[in-house]
């Protein structure tokens, strides 16, 4: 029963508090500064993690900080002696945390020596969009900061937004390799990933529904224990979960679901990196296909599309197709400018007319074709390109998209 309450305690979290975090892929922004009103300053104080971090006398001193996609790039000159910044604590104006992120590994730093530092912004709360300043404290990990900046959160605020796209589309005839679909009878949601916020639009001949929402973010987070939830828990969750690996793709993380029914299914993200200063991100993503606005009971696994989603700090992004199964056709989005949301029927309308191809610009990575399940039909018509117009041979399936144009 503890355990019962203490994953139920996190889901409920997430949906309340964690979704509100998501701040990611801010993108298209490059060679942007910002000034830092307060740097490498006298002894000052503030609670982080149940214990005081105090910043030292001249240990250090943050000279500039540079917006990337999705992450705030700082620049630390080392003015004394030698320490090693593995925690790096984010408040707001108030001095409310709202964030200790670990840096790791950890970054060694010598007197005349500059570092970057990056922070990914994915760690920080929806607070951001509320805050006019957000103040930074590069620490050890006994609690000591070696500097300090405050950066204005309005400018970050107002960075072009990112979206990913997920469609699903049902078609007459469930055969393995069939890319076909009806407009008239699809369903997507566009995720905002740096709101966390959803809009998802559900066609069904003549009945169209509308819902939005946020996104439900797992942070710290590793196991999704669906049948240990009300159906209005799981409901709550909304059509898309994320799960954040908090190595950032530097070590090894395992990710666990448990339908309603008891079953587990096992998603273990390799590392890809030496260094997370690399990596903005390492994302899983999960779609609940049947997940829509009515009242009915199918939330059953969320495991419906789960996609590993990689953002890296040179601005490209790995995506890499982990599950997907059940006679829906899927289509993956994502592009630093997603067309339309309201435009979707009509580049389905297209890629069925067009011999199931599409012009990159529309942002459709792949389609999981009809009967298909990942990664069980391998070579057997499971991924299809609609950019080249063709099979993906290679498995797992994996495609790099350009982030910064």
């Amino acid at each position: 029963m503890e355990r019962a309450v203490e994953i139920a305690g996190a889901v409920r979290a997430a949906s309340l508090t964690l979704a509100v975090i998501v701040l990611v892929l801010i993108a298209v922004v490059t060679g942007v500064f910002v000034y830092i009103y307060t740097t490498g300053a006298s002894s000052e104080t503030g609670a982080s993690a149940g214990k005081a971090v105090v910043v030292m006398r001249s240990a250090a001193t943050v000279e500039a900080v540079k917006v990337g996609a999705g992450y705030l790039e700082l620049y630390v000159r080392g003015l004394q002696g030698e320490h090693k910044i593995d925690v790096i604590y984010v408040y707001n104006e108030h001095g409310d945390l709202l964030a200790a992120i670990g840096v790791n590994p950890p970054i060694k730093l010598e007197p005349g020596e500059v570092k970057r530092i990056v922070i990914p912004l994915v760690m920080l709360h929806g607070e951001l969009f509320q805050t006019s300043k957000i103040r930074i404290v590069l620490a050890t990990s006994s609690g000591v900061g070696i500097a300090t900046g405050v950066v204005d959160a309005v400018t970050l605020r107002k960075v072009k937004p990112i979206v990913i796209g997920l469609v699903a589309g049902r078609a007459g005839e469930c055969t393995i390799g069939n890319l076909w679909t009806d407009s008239n009878y699809i369903h997507w949601v566009y995720v905002d990933l740096i709101k966390g916020e959803y809009k998802l639009r559900y066609i069904d001949g003549s009945y169209t529904v509308d819902a939005q929402g946020r996104a439900t973010i797992l942070v710290n987070v590793s196991v999704l224990d669906l049948s240990r939830l009300f159906w209005t828990e799981r409901y709550n969750l909304g059509p898309v979960v994320v799960f954040i690996n908090p190595y950032s793709a530097s070590k090894d993380y395992t990710v666990r679901v448990i339908d309603i029914y008891g079953n587990e299914y096992v998603f273990d993200m390799k590392a890809l990196v030496q260094d997370s200063q690399e990596v903005v991100i390492d994302a899983l993503i999960l779609w609940e296909d049947l997940w829509w606005p009515g009242t009915g009971e199918s939330l059953d696994n969320y495991v419906d599309h789960v996609v590993r989603f990689t953002v890296f700090t040179n601005g490209t992004a790995r995506i890499e197709v982990v599950r997907a199964s059940g006679c829906y056709l899927h289509m993956f989005m994502f592009s630093s400018s997603l067309p339309d949301f309201n435009s979707v029927p009509r580049i389905v309308d297209e890629y069925v007319a067009n011999d199931y191809m599409l012009p990159p610009e529309y942002g459709v990575v792949y389609v999981k074709s009809h009967a298909a399940v990942v990664p069980d039909d391998i070579l057997k018509h499971a991924i299809w390109d609609p950019v080249r117009g063709v099979w993906v041979k290679d498995w797992p399936p994996v495609f790099h998209v350009h982030i910064l144009q």
